[in-house]
C-alpha cells in the first residue's frame, strides 16, 4: 500500500533541514558527541518528545467552503507540497488503517481526505 511505504520512509528519513551526519562529525571532532548523542540520533530518526499517541482518528467531511474558495484551498495544498509535508488525499478508511492505533503525531505532514 503506497501510504504505508510513504509513512515508513518518513519515519526512517525525517524531513529536516539539518544534516545529521555533519552534526555527528562536528560533535565528534569537538569531543562532545557522547554528551549530545541525541542530536544526530534525533536528526536521523526523529526526536521523541513525549507526545501522547493518537488513538482516535476522525476524518470530518470537507466543508462547502472548499468549493466556494478553491483558490485559497489550492494555495494551502501548494504550500504543503512545497514543504514536502503533503500526503494524500486518502479515503476515510485508509487513514486509521495505515496509521493504526499507535499513530505518532509528530511526523510533520498533512493528511487530507
Amino acid at each position: 500500500m503506497v501510504p504505508n511505504s510513504v509513512l515508513k520512509h518518513r519515519r526512517v528519513q525525517p524531513l529536516t533541514p539539518y544534516d545529521a551526519d555533519a552534526w555527528e562529525r562536528e560533535l565528534s571532532a569537538a569531543g562532545v558527541l557522547q554528551r549530545f548523542i541525541k542530536l544526530p540520533q534525533g536528526f536521523h530518526a526523529g526526536f521523541h518528545v513525549d507526545f501522547p499517541l493518537i488513538t482516535n482518528v476522525q476524518v470530518p467531511p470537507n466543508k462547502v467552503s472548499i468549493s466556494e474558495f478553491p483558490s485559497e484551498f489550492n494555495t494551502i495544498v501548494r504550500k504543503e507540497l512545497e514543504k514536502g509535508r503533503f500526503l494524500g488525499p486518502f479515503s476515510e478508511k485508509i487513514i486509521p488503517a495505515t496509521c493504526g492505533s499507535g499513530f505518532w503525531g509528530a511526523l510533520n505532514f498533512s493528511l487530507l481526505a
